[in-house]
């Protein structure tokens, strides 16, 4: 899951371009096999709509879902998903990256 600055009011297809064309995911830093691959992107209220109620429970309020996708990443990259959060948060405008299911369970 990232969170993008207020700033910046993107499309799931908007944010898929700024990923696609930000040099820290590129296969130019890590080696060809370990590029990151993303298939697809939603918008984080989309996403929680299908979980059971008890396991999003508050994050019905608005300002939690917010300028926040789910990105749905290959885990045969190769990368740690540290490695991938890191380069995400390096992209201008991705003010934060977390594991979603981590990042939902978080909340009390």
């Amino acid at each position: 899951m990232v969170e993008l600055e207020p700033y910046l009011d993107l499309t799931e297809e908007g944010l898929a371009n700024l990923i696609s064309n930000e040099n820290s995911l590129n296969p130019m830093k890590h080696d060809e096999k370990q590029k990151v691959q993303i298939y697809r992107i939603v918008y984080l209220d989309d996403f929680v709509k299908d979980l059971p109620r008890d396991l999003h429970g508050q994050l019905e309020d608005a300002d939690l879902l917010d300028n926040r996708f789910v990105l749905y990443i290959d885990k045969k990259s190769g990368l740690s998903d540290d490695e991938i959060q890191e380069d995400l948060i390096k992209i201008d405008g991705i003010k934060d990256a977390q594991i979603v299911y981590a990042w939902i369970l978080g909340r009390d």
